[in-house]
């Protein structure tokens, strides 16, 4: 097939009297032909006949034809059409201005192993036919009055690209872009260990990017210098470029090196080697990414079916809206979701919390604390982590937790008055934060204390608490609702008098009484029935004792912060709040409470605390402890008024958050969704708190250390906390506006029809029986292979980390691309594909008879032998080989003039003149497809 190939092209330019194209041609005849026959080798060629056989029935029955006038229809519309054609030139050229890392190095990696993985086929079969189960056809083809998916995936295309507008950012905004996207990129691409997934096949290398996007040239290890011919002029260790920001040498000359190829010297996965034998670039492992982690966690979700709960959840939760499109026919019409979808609540309060709170600057100041010791931040996750999931798993049998909103409703205004500061200049929970940390200098116990009191029933005598068997804690609070009863002479309300004796505050008659003394007058019968009938005997006793243990130890710098501020009344009133839901609410969660207090990771967060009181937020003179407490003050005591989506105004954040997951949950139960967002939350947590096993590389088990499975996550937590606070502003105006922005955004998310439209796709493959072939495929796509040759994933991560790095590169630089003339361009074939407009039904109806006659997967067979790059997709394919050979044609006929909208429109008038030449064009070859001898007419 080469052979005959290259003799019709080399008659052409025989003929056409094209002596330089020839020459050309003639020079690369090897490569000609062998790229061609890589197309189209004897395993397909000598079974090509009865394939073509089977696709003659498209030209006899008029698809082609339909398909043709659909062609000639837009050429024509395209070449009327001025803006477009002036706005397509602009795209085509102009100049990138940025290098692209890699030659699209990634792209064609993942198009060759996606194009090689074994369950590909079945995928495309599987899919083709979940396509033939839904495009509102029988198998006849004619209407079947079911929907048609394929009609609006169709129409949310034409939608997507007519909607397309065009980037109008000032200077400010795109700083922050960039800077946003610089930190993601840095996150998510800064190599890491991956010690919780030891088998990740072969490596997925990509090459790092500088900040003209260009591949990271590496220093010579020995002198510190670039390698030549690179240059680098004021030592900034960044490769010296051009004007078109491309690499140069000492002359100024271009350099093309590329970073993955065959061509000079180059290791066995086709990486640049400099001439001293080290690698040019710098290269990474992208398997060994954060990149990679969120990837496989994603798989992990997939796994357990968690997409297919979200959709039914989201499918079930609310109410649809028909909308009607002014037509008598139903087929443009569409479902959205209702507006009153509790969903909408949540979004909106999330950003209106952004809107009232320094979040920018909480988050900024923690990624400047998590970034300061690494090693500690990691360690206390760990730990909390650890300790989590060994509760978790512990209380895996014990009765869940009772909804939380009557606790949340009653504390809630008690919240608020411990963040006021009362006429003073900090406020109660300041106060509070401030004892914890001096205490817990000083005692290096609190957690510990705070776990007896939950872990224990009687800590004196190591009675653990159980079901039967309340613990400190909540005797205590019950303690204090029996005192709260009673208002003695002398003493007042008791369940004060006892808590001012805890601060050592509590005074009769000029004595001083400490909780541990109250005993002597309250174990006494008759003055204890004369103070109080409500206190009994067993209490007293239980509260020295609690006081003897060190069982009250937490509580007591507690009650001096709230007594030495007269706010007593508060923290009795906060307490007698918790005792009043703590057996259904907080009870069954003390297993958790216990694992946590007692994991060590407290005492960390103790010492991350201080570190808050001494750390200035970046660009700032307050201190995170400080904007910590302003954004909880805020939460729960807004200044300004605050407004729920309906426009009723509310107490505050705090409010408008629990009544908005309130709202949700009630929802979800009138639904009867709530199992399936129990399961989900379930996958979750699940995923997130996986732990494994460090050995930390001895044979000794007892030296064996649980760790977070998110290594990644855990490492570059502070990045991805400082690329989140880049992407809210700071000044409170543009704050607004943003979070504005973006509640309107999700608003048109949730309540448009794209959303609907991908819920019902969604759930068509989940009714579908050919659901196991495609999760089946899916599933491999995210797991790592040992063959690089099939290896989806590591092509997705290559491709993946070459686009951000180059998004993040070409954020800094001038936008290369001219946004107004690619939205002309859009809007143009988005008015051509949308279905209303009925100019592509022609082409729809040929590609779909096409794939329904190629049952061989011929198609796909000849894109695989095109693009095939080999293993690590470094060869060069069969396609590329094609495009080097024309281009050396091009070159040999003369330099290409500048495409413009004029030389376009003659291109276009020169296709639409072939398309309706009946003699010699397109027409003349279908007509004699169907006039060809021995055809059979029905």
């Amino acid at each position: 097939m080469g052979a005959i190939a290259y003799d019709m092209l080399h008659h052409k330019y025989e003929v056409a009297g094209q002596p330089n194209e020839l020459a050309a041609l003639e020079g690369r005849r090897d490569d000609f032909i062998g790229a061609v026959n890589r197309i189209l080798p004897s395993s397909i060629s000598n079974n090509l006949f009865p394939t073509l056989v089977d696709l003659l029935p498209l030209v006899d029955n008029g698809y082609v034809d339909g398909a043709v006038k659909d062609v000639d229809k837009l050429l024509e519309e395209l070449i009327n059409d001025q803006a477009t054609l002036e706005a397509l030139s602009k795209l085509l050229g102009g100049k990138s201005g940025v290098t692209k890392a890699g030659a699209g190095h990634g792209r064609a990696q993942l198009i060759s192993r996606l194009l090689n993985y074994p369950e590909l086929e079945d995928l495309v079969r599987s899919s083709l036919a979940l396509i033939r189960a839904n495009d509102g056809l029988d198998d006849a083809g004619n209407p079947n009055g079911e929907r048609n998916l394929l009609r609006e995936l169709l129409a949310a295309a034409s939608r997507l690209m007519k909607d397309y507008k065009p980037a109008t950012s000032g200077q400010n905004k795109a700083n922050a872009v960039a800077s946003t996207l610089d930190h993601l990129s840095t996150a998510l691409l800064a190599d890491q260990d991956m010690p919780a997934f030891p088998n990740l096949g072969a490596p997925a290398w990509a090459v790092r990017i500088d900040k003209f996007g260009n591949p990271q040239v590496r220093p010579d290890a020995a002198t510190g210098k670039l390698p030549a011919p690179f240059v680098d002029a004021d030592g900034d260790q960044v490769a010296d470029v051009d004007v078109d920001y491309r690499p140069i040498d000492q002359n100024g000359t271009a350099i093309s090196i590329a970073p993955f190829g065959q061509d000079g010297t180059r290791d066995s996965y086709g990486r640049a080697l400099a001439p001293g034998g080290g690698l040019y670039f710098d290269y990474y492992d992208a398997k060994r990414t954060l990149l990679s982690e969120v990837l496989l966690l994603v798989g992990e979700l997939v796994e357990k079916d968690s997409l297919g709960k979200a959709v039914r959840f989201l499918d079930q939760l609310g109410t649809r809206v028909k909308h009607d499109n002014g037509t008598a026919s139903p087929d443009d019409d569409w479902e959205t979701l209702s507006p009153s979808c509790a969903l909408l609540d949540v979004t909106h309060a999330q950003f209106e919390l952004v809107k009232a709170t320094p979040l920018p600057q909480l988050l900024q100041g923690i990624a400047e604390i998590v970034k300061q010791d690494k090693d500690k931040f990691c360690d206390m996750v760990d730990k909390l982590i650890a300790a989590i999931a060994n509760a978790h798993a512990a209380a895996s049998n014990t009765p869940a937790p009772g909804s939380a909103s009557g606790l949340v409703s009653d504390l809630l205004p008690l919240l608020e008055d411990t963040l006021r500061p009362q006429g003073r200049s900090t406020s109660s929970l300041r106060a509070l934060l401030q004892a914890f940390n001096s205490e817990q200098k000083k005692l290096r116990t609190l957690p510990v204390t705070f776990a007896r009191m939950m872990k224990f029933h009687d800590y004196k005598n190591r009675i653990p608490a159980d079901a039967s068997k309340k613990s400190v804690m909540q005797r205590i609070l019950e303690m204090m609702e029996g005192a709260n009863q009673c208002n003695a002479p002398f003493m007042g309300n008791m369940a004060e008098f006892y808590l001012e004796a805890m601060a050592g505050n509590q005074k009769i008659l000029g004595i001083t009484i400490h909780i541990g003394t109250i005993h002597r007058l309250l174990d006494i019968g008759f003055l204890r029935n004369l103070l109080c009938s409500n206190i009994k005997a067993d209490d007293v006793r239980a509260l020295k004792d609690f006081n003897d243990s060190g069982a009250l130890d937490a509580m007591k710098p507690i009650a001096k912060v709230f007594s030495d501020r007269g706010e007593t009344t508060l923290l009795k009133d906060i307490m007698l709040g918790l005792g009043k839901h703590y057996d259904p609410v907080m009870r069954p969660t003390e297993p958790t409470a216990v694992a946590v207090l007692e994991s060590g990771a407290v005492e960390l967060l103790f010492e991350v605390l201080d570190e808050m009181t001494k750390v200035q937020v970046p660009n700032s003179n307050e201190v995170i402890a400080d904007v910590l407490a302003d954004t909880l003050q805020e939460i729960v005591h807004t200044s300004a008024p605050v407004y729920d989506r309906q426009g009723n105004q509310v107490k505050s954040l705090a409010t408008l958050m629990s009544t908005a997951f309130d709202k949700l949950s009630q929802q979800a139960q009138a639904a009867n969704v709530q199992p399936e967002l129990d399961a989900l939350m379930s996958d979750l947590s699940d995923t997130l708190l996986a732990t494994y096993t460090d050995d930390m590389n001895t044979a000794d088990p007892a030296d064996d250390v649980t760790r977070w499975k998110w290594h990644g996550l855990k490492r570059q937590l502070g990045d991805l906390l400082e690329a989140a606070a880049n992407a809210i502003p700071v000044d409170q105006t543009d704050r607004n506006r943003w979070a504005a922005e973006q509640q309107l955004h999700m608003e048109q998310l949730i309540t448009g029809r794209d959303l609907v439209l991908g819920l019902d796709l969604l759930t068509a493959i989940a009714n579908s029986p050919e659901k196991p072939t495609i999760n089946k495929a899916i599933g491999s796509i995210l797991t790592p292979q040992a063959n690089a040759q099939f290896d989806v994933f590591g092509g997705i991560l290559v491709l993946a980390a070459e686009g951000l790095g180059e998004k993040a590169a070409t954020a800094q630089l001038a936008n290369p691309v001219d946004e107004q003339a690619l939205a002309d361009v859009l809007h143009f074939f988005g008015r051509q594909l949308d279905p209303l407009n009925g100019r592509v039904e022609g082409i729809v109806e040929l590609v779909r008879q096409f794939l329904r006659a190629d049952d061989d997967l011929l198609l796909l067979n000849l894109a695989r032998n095109a693009l095939d790059k080999g293993a690590n997709g470094t060869e060069t394919s069969a396609l590329e080989t094609l495009q080097s050979v024309f281009d050396d044609i091009d070159a040999a006929g003369g330099p290409a003039a500048a495409t413009t909208a004029d030389s376009l429109k003659q291109s276009l008038e020169q296709a639409r003149d072939f398309i309706n030449d009946q003699q010699e064009g397109l027409p003349s070859f279908i007509n004699r497809i169907k006039n060809r001898p021995a055809r059979s007419t029905p």
